[in-house]
């Protein structure tokens, strides 16, 4: 079975036990409770257009994002929430029988829990081999003062294979950057030059030094290096 992400030769293998172990759960995450909204529909006797077309755009949610495989970089159990409030609406509208959304609200809560444990088993970062793939690494989060000083918000990074991002805060307080991994030319753990202090995680990239507040930056930055070597942006020591 290929990988719809790349590996490096030294992890490939590995990967290709966990792709086997977690495709079956995220067919049946992400497409199990359309399949059961539509039987449930049926059997309902369903009826009416306009519940129908509901039906469908909530079947499509979680469809589309598998086809394209949204999975390889969000966990997506969100997607199979959507899809599934409006399955519920498009079921009850259907088959006019409130009774009958039980089915899909139990499948839409199974699809979650199979869903986030592909994500789990996929993404696991312990002992570092998914820094020689292309799947989204995400650092742990720190809570730093937000830019109005009283309200603490959270930090983080994350790395795919082309692009290395970094943010603190959100909505209107939210600010951060992103540069290309093949510019990265080194990365060391650092102690920051301005507030919140304390250790960073810092990248040489396009004639500058970047520093990124993140939550375990020692692991985080081991992760990076890790990626960058197996992609080929640094060399070897």
């Amino acid at each position: 079975m290929g990988l719809p992400f790349f590996a490096h030769a030294a992890v490939l293998a590995e990967f290709r036990g966990r792709w086997r172990r977690v495709f079956p759960l995220l067919v049946t995450g992400f497409l199990g409770p359309p399949v059961e909204s539509v039987v449930t529909a049926v059997v309902g006797g369903g009826r009416g257009a306009a519940g129908w077309v509901v039906l469908g755009i909530g079947c499509l949610v979680p469809v589309v994002f598998f086809v394209l495989r949204g999975y390889v970089r969000w966990s997506g159990w969100w997607v199979v929430v959507v899809g599934a409030v409006v399955q519920v609406v498009g079921v009850a509208a259907v088959t006019d029988r409130a009774v009958l959304v039980v089915p899909p609200v139990v499948a839409a809560i199974l699809g979650v829990v199979l869903v986030v444990r592909a994500h789990q088993v996929l993404f696991d970062a312990e002992g570092g081999a998914i820094a020689g793939t292309s799947l989204v690494m995400r650092s742990r989060t720190r809570s730093v003062p937000g830019m109005a000083g009283w309200k603490p918000v959270l930090a983080f990074a994350t790395v795919d294979d082309r692009w290395l991002r970094w943010r603190v805060g959100t909505g209107s307080d939210l600010h951060g950057g992103e540069v290309a991994l093949r510019d990265v030319s080194a990365v060391w753990v650092a102690h920051a030059d301005e507030p919140p202090g304390g250790p960073v995680v810092a990248v040489r990239a396009e004639g500058r030094v970047i520093q990124m507040v993140v939550g375990d930056p020692e692991g985080f930055a081991w992760l990076l290096d890790r990626r960058l070597r197996a992609l080929g942006s640094t060399p070897e020591p």
